[in-house]
């Protein structure tokens, strides 16, 4: 298998394993109760405080956006809600079964938009948009820094990139992450939602526990600082992700634990590689958030892009 072929397996490989979570696996990751956490996260990711989101969603009214990875259009729909109808929305992804199922949400949900296939990595539209969201897509691409500078090229002058990309973890963790993403390689989807299970099972286990666990000094060697630190969460943050949410049914904890595990392409990032991309873009910072899992942006345009 050539470079080109190989590249190509992986690329497919990805976008099927998220027309299966987005598509087939909708119904696992939906309700009030996801809804409701995916609002509050993406706060805690992106504005910083529900103040900041109302003002950022005010802003947008009227404009052009751009939902580069769209999937089946979920985050979108969440934040906007019926103000999706006052943008022009065009979500973006080279999964069809997502997007098949995001033209069904949207028709569902009464929301106005277009859904296209394309790859957000070396797409050309015609159109640059006031708004570029891509939540969670951009370390899923085989060249994450060159898709971020594709979807600038797409952004208008002023206009506002929103994205959140995730950051490298623990070196135990790092290390498991990559040795379970290799063993699932090969698999159908379906084969490896299913192998998922007895790991979303033991994170549900671990998170009955409400011993804390006090690391009285920084462990330097295993990237873990001092604090306390639950069962589950010590074990999930410093070896390995086995999701756990007591109000989420088994279903949803594996849909999260599938969609980190299962794509071939996943790549972690240090925060001060991003705040190159943005520097050598010539982006103006608004929201720059670094969480455990990931960096969350919101960066302005402030010049023409070619």
């Amino acid at each position: 298998m050539t470079k080109e072929e190989k590249i190509l397996k992986d690329v497919q490989q990805t976008a099927n394993t998220f027309s299966f979570k987005w598509g087939e696996k909708r119904n696992t990751y939906s309700g009030n109760k996801v809804n409701d956490f995916h609002i509050k996260w993406s706060i805690e990711r992106f504005f910083s405080t529900r103040h900041k989101m109302d003002e950022f969603l005010n802003w947008t009214r009227g404009k052009s956006l751009m939902d580069a990875g769209c999937g089946n259009g979920f985050t979108a729909s969440v934040l906007w809600g019926e103000m999706l109808n006052e943008l022009q929305y065009l979500g973006v992804d080279n999964a069809n079964g997502a997007l098949e199922e995001g033209r069904k949400r949207f028709e569902e949900e009464g929301f106005n938009g277009e859904f296209r296939n394309a790859d957000i990595s070396n797409m050309s539209l015609k159109d640059r948009f006031d708004i570029i969201l891509s939540s969670g897509v951009i370390h899923h691409t085989e060249d994450p820094k060159k898709t971020f500078f594709n979807l600038i090229n797409h952004l208008k002058p002023g206009g506002r990139i929103i994205f959140y990309i995730y950051k490298k973890k623990a070196p135990v963790r790092e290390f498991v992450d990559d040795f379970v993403r290799d063993r699932l390689e090969g698999l159908s989807q379906e084969d490896a939602w299913n192998k998922m299970i007895p790991l979303t099972e033991l994170g549900i286990e671990l998170g009955k526990i409400k011993r804390l666990v006090k690391v009285e000094n920084e462990i330097e060697l295993l990237g873990i600082p001092k604090g306390e630190y639950k069962v589950q969460e010590l074990l999930y943050w410093y070896f390995f992700k086995a999701f756990y949410r007591e109000e989420y049914t088994l279903d949803q904890m594996n849909n999260i634990n599938f969609d980190w595990y299962c794509p071939k392409y996943c790549f972690r990032f240090e925060p001060e590689e991003i705040d190159i991309w943005l520097t050598e873009a010539g982006l103006l910072v608004e929201q720059f958030n670094v969480l455990p899992s990931g960096i969350g942006v919101i960066a302005k345009s402030i010049m023409a892009h070619s």
